[in-house]
């Protein structure tokens, strides 16, 4: 047995190492860094949401020197411009009072577009490409042709009566792929797919100017209105999670910046900037320096060390001055002023080499996008140059750093794309003619790797109603949780993520130390068999492999695979709490069926064993009942049952229902799936 194991592990190596040695190439993340949450967005877009989006952009800006108008709306623009990775840039507008949705390509051409019901309020791009909007009604489209993805909007009336939709700002989405977003009625939470998971009604004092919620990077969601709200979703169940905070100046927009560990920045528009400590409520105030300042847009806090910028303007007379950009550390202590020389109209965005770029304002005229250094230097600005006459922005305008560092920022009626290109000054307002576009020969896929370690079944669609044979390890595409892949030349399948992992397998050897106490796996997967094996923590292991967040060791001339990353336990019943591992150090405190951030794992057998786990009551233990390591993926797609056994649970040891009918398929956990029924299956 020890030689065939060898000999299978040889083999899948060796024919690894004949395929294109390509490595995956990973985007810089959307909130990478920040005391945000990085959701489920697609990676290399730049989202302006204003609301959950730390404002640090992955890319580093140009040295500009010249704006060019590249499209103008008829009326207004209704939001910021969002910006996909080919260079794609979708903006809601309002055209010949015509609500819009666009599509635009770099130089601004028109690609396509949609009439909307109402005036888009905000959009994102979720993992898979598609773009969701609200315009009052909340859709998910496909962009490459603006089609509908989803049956029909969600249109939820005021006080949950069929009518006008109200949904508020733009939609947000977390890790899990949630899209969370507020409403006259409170705050909603949908599945990737659209079906309502939660719903968390408004006090009957609330205000209804909110443009969105925001969410920290421990799952914390903020959603200011009178007062400032803080929730988690827990079990799919948006709960409260710290005291209310309110005071004598009333909220009226998104004025939420999160700084750390419970703090956020506090802006009241005109009025005072300050550090809040949600879970005791203690403040900062942000000292400006001079008398009768405001705050004039919504705070940015720099990713690399918190440093904390705010834009400030005269009480007494807003368009006169003096303006200011201030920079405050973390603690609240000032650590320059830089007198601006017109008002600040846009939150600051901080470029790759914290830049901060902001647009200024003239009273009645032009608008200048500045950029300013770490240390208080102008390293350029550069006129807007309008062709219409407009000076009152319908939005906040919020620059869009794309790939290649030119900036993409919208006012009022006119779309401009800053560059650093030489320029001719006579000609700053002339819009150059695109040239014809040049037929690029046609190219092949871009293949990456993925390994397959059990027999898997491949499919002619992403669907487990196309099944298909074929041994492959070459991939061009993912969607949800299936790959595209190559079965032979101009021949592709598709195959389910089960028993795959990205990549390939790394048989460099290296001495790993153990981090927690660990079990031993048969294979790379927490659902594969156990082994007999416990990897101690505090020692040293030499490995022979390593794909993904796995090892492979040897124990006893066996293969023995463990894992060290950041593991979640989600548990499937509810579970008593313990301070200590020991039965008799009960905390009364019972966990419902969740997922829990696991932070050290005590094992004597393979059957004896605690969990160190995060909660509400700090750090406890727990033994884990009906429950396993992995979180919950969100997918969204169906699957005709043919006499498939369901179960409440995947630890059920009955079926409560034979399926024999199409079901959707809305999670996935290990190698289970969760129907649109709360019913548990496997898909062989």
């Amino acid at each position: 047995m020890f030689k065939k194991i060898n000999l299978l592990m040889l083999a899948l190596i060796v024919l690894i190492s004949l395929l294109p040695a390509k490595a995956i190439k990973v985007a810089a993340a959307f909130n990478e860094g920040s005391a945000y949450q990085e959701g489920k967005y697609k990676e290399t877009a730049q989202h302006p949401l204003g609301t959950s989006w730390s404002k640090n952009s992955q890319y580093e800006s140009v040295n500009a020197t010249k704006a060019t108008e590249i499209f103008t709306a008829t009326n207004r623009f209704t939001t910021n411009p969002l910006v996909d990775e080919d260079g794609t840039i979708y903006i809601g507008a309002v055209d010949q009072r015509t609500n819009k949705l666009y599509a635009l390509d770099s130089g601004g051409n028109v690609k396509w577009s949609r009439d909307t019901s109402k005036p888009v309020k905000g959009m994102a791009l979720y993992a898979n490409g598609n773009l969701i909007y609200n315009d009052t009604k909340l859709n998910m489209i496909d962009v490459k042709n603006g089609k509908d993805v989803w049956n029909e909007p969600i249109n939820i009336g005021a006080n949950i009566q069929n009518g006008e939709g109200l949904f508020k700002g733009s939609p947000v989405i977390d890790k899990e792929g949630h899209i969370i977003i507020p409403h006259v009625n409170g705050i909603y939470v949908f599945n990737g797919n659209g079906s309502l998971l939660n719903y968390m009604p408004n006090s009957g004092n609330d205000n209804y100017k909110t443009n969105g919620v925001t969410i920290d990077n421990e799952g914390t969601i903020y959603h200011p209105n009178i007062f400032v709200k803080s929730f988690t979703l827990e079990n799919n169940q948006l709960v409260k999670k710290y005291e209310d905070y309110s005071n004598s100046n009333s909220i009226q927009y998104d004025t939420i910046t999160v700084l750390e560990n419970g703090k956020i920045v506090f802006d009241v528009p005109r009025g005072p900037a300050k550090i809040i400590n949600m879970k005791d409520q203690a403040t900062i105030k942000l000292e400006t320096g001079l008398g009768d300042m405001g705050v004039s847009k919504n705070t940015t806090v720099y990713n690399k060390d918190k440093s904390i910028y705010v834009p400030f303007e005269s009480i007494t007379s807003s368009y006169s001055g003096p303006f200011l950009l201030n920079k405050y550390n973390k603690e609240g202590e000032l650590q320059w002023s830089q007198r601006m020389q017109y008002k600040i109209v846009s939150s600051p965005i901080i470029d790759l080499k914290g830049n901060v770029l902001v647009v200024e304002q003239v009273l009645g005229g032009p608008r200048y996008l500045t950029s300013i250094s770490e240390d208080k230097k102008t390293n350029w600005s550069v006129k807007l140059p309008s062709t219409t006459t407009d000076t009152t922005d319908a939005i906040d305008p919020i620059p869009v750093i794309t790939k290649d560092g030119s900036v993409i920022v919208a006012a009022h009626r006119s779309l401009f794309k800053v560059t650093g290109e030489s320029n001719n000054p006579d000609d700053s307002n002339v819009v150059e003619p695109e040239p014809d576009p040049t037929p690029e020969p046609e190219e092949k896929p871009e293949t990456k790797l993925i390994t397959v370690f059990n027999e898997t079944n491949k499919y002619d669609t992403s669907s487990f109603n196309n099944k298909s044979n074929n041994t492959v390890y070459e991939y061009t595409e993912k969607k949800d949780d299936w790959y595209k892949i190559i079965t032979a030349p101009n021949h592709t399948k598709w195959i389910n993520s089960t028993n795959v992992i990205e990549g390939e397998l790394d048989d460099s050897e290296q001495t790993v130390s153990i981090t927690r106490d660990s079990f031993g796996y048969s294979k790379p997967f927490f659902y594969s068999k156990k082994t007999d094996d416990i990897l101690r923590k505090d020692t040293e292991v030499k490995t022979y492999g390593k794909i993904g967040d796995w090892y492979v060791t040897k124990v006893d001339g066996k293969n023995v695979w463990f894992n060290q990353d950041e593991i979640k336990l989600t548990t499937f019943a509810p579970n008593k709490l313990y301070k200590e591992p020991d039965l008799s150090t009960s905390t009364g405190g019972i966990a419902q069926p969740q997922t829990l951030n696991v932070k050290d794992i005590q094992i004597t057998t393979n059957t004896d064993y605690w969990y160190k786990v995060q909660s509400w009551l700090g750090d406890v233990y727990t033994l884990g009942e009906q429950a396993g390591f992995g979180s919950i993926q969100t997918v969204s797609q169906s699957y005709n049952a043919n006499d498939i056994k369901a179960f409440d649970t995947p630890f059920a040891e009955t079926s409560s229902k034979t399926l024999n009918s199409e079901v959707t398929l809305v999670g996935k956990w290990q190698d289970w799936y969760k129907t649109s029924d709360n019913l548990w299956i496997k898909i062989q």
